[in-house]
């Protein structure tokens, strides 16, 4: 009897370890984001393991031109990623918050190594940088140009440091759409979300991001997130998890900003503007410019875009 008794204290010792062993190893793997589970195709990821990693939807700071950052909101850990930028980017225009810094060093190393030479060309922008650069392109551009490529001082994600404009030399180390259709973009486009970015402003989803196409520019949300975002085909605007100012950081709610969408006042508001980096003075001639002025076509302001008013700040 004592030897059959053995036996199965045995097996059943032989079945805990295996049982404990199975458990740990799933804590393990699990405790973090699976890259592969935001691709809907991936057979490896079981049912569980899908409502385990929902249920967490990690959270990200919004900013689009219904949630606006404080004028003087400055990320605490900005610093200069160690990646080649084009020779006129100012120091403030170098430097990134420091976590999206290191990804995007991940990011360039891996193009590198595919054998593009992708380029910084524009990271962090202050409140006062972007104030420029907006109501300099409504009296270049008009305002219905400005509307969709410009963000307002305070929207802009750039001064979040968590987005970057990126280039190549193809183009001149330009912002200009054709960037999609060299190496680096089309590299750009398949690759930044392994790395944490995002295309912030698709092709086709101005209507929901209210800004027009601009495949230089990415934002970092973090693998998970971007991986998400980019296997349901979603903007940040839509990602449930997306947080304006005030609810990122835990602050109370406040009445939302109101904009302006009258373009004669928009420069208007400009000329009254403090001079701290801003237009000093806007004739009544040159606001009534403003709101009448428009493109000659499409693909020019395509082809110009933040180009120019790029060069202005530097």
């Amino acid at each position: 009897m004592k030897p059959k008794r053995y036996i199965v204290e045995g097996i059943l010792a032989i079945l805990i370890v295996l049982t404990a062993g199975d458990i740990i190893s799933n804590l393990t793997v699990h405790s973090a984001f699976s890259k592969s589970y935001y691709y809907s195709d991936d057979s490896n990821i079981g049912m569980g393991e899908r409502m385990t990693v929902k249920a967490q939807t990690p959270k990200v700071l919004l900013v689009n031109k219904e949630h606006a950052l404080p004028a003087d909101y400055v990320p605490e850990n900005l610093v200069m990623p160690d990646v080649v930028f084009a020779a006129n980017t100012a120091d403030e225009r170098r430097k990134m918050e420091s976590q999206a810094a290191e990804a995007l060093e991940e990011l360039f190393a891996a193009g590198q190594q595919d054998g593009v030479q992708l380029v910084g060309v524009s990271g962090f922008r202050s409140y006062s940088t972007q104030s420029s650069l907006y109501y300099r392109s409504i009296r270049r551009n008009g305002y219905n140009y400005a509307s969709v490529y410009s963000a307002r001082p305070g929207k802009s994600e750039h001064q979040t440091g968590l987005a970057i404009d990126v280039s190549c030399a193809e183009i001149g180390y330009e912002l200009y759409s054709r960037f999609a259709q060299t190496k680096e973009g089309i590299w750009l486009a398949e690759h930044c979300e392994e790395y944490g970015f995002i295309i912030r402003y698709p092709e086709g989803k101005t209507d929901i991001t209210g800004y027009a196409y601009e495949p230089w520019h990415i934002r970092y949300v973090g693998t998970a997130v971007a991986q998400y975002l980019r296997a349901h085909d979603m903007t940040l605007d839509e990602y449930s998890g997306a947080m304006p100012y005030e609810s990122y950081y835990g602050l109370k709610e406040e009445s939302a900003e109101a904009t302006t969408e009258n373009p004669a006042q928009s420069v208007t508001e400009a000329a009254t503007e403090s001079t701290n980096g801003r237009p000093e003075t806007v004739t009544t001639q040159a606001a009534a410019d403003a709101a009448t002025e428009a493109p000659a076509t499409t693909e020019q302001f395509q082809e110009e875009d933040y180009a120019a008013e790029e060069q202005i700040v530097e």
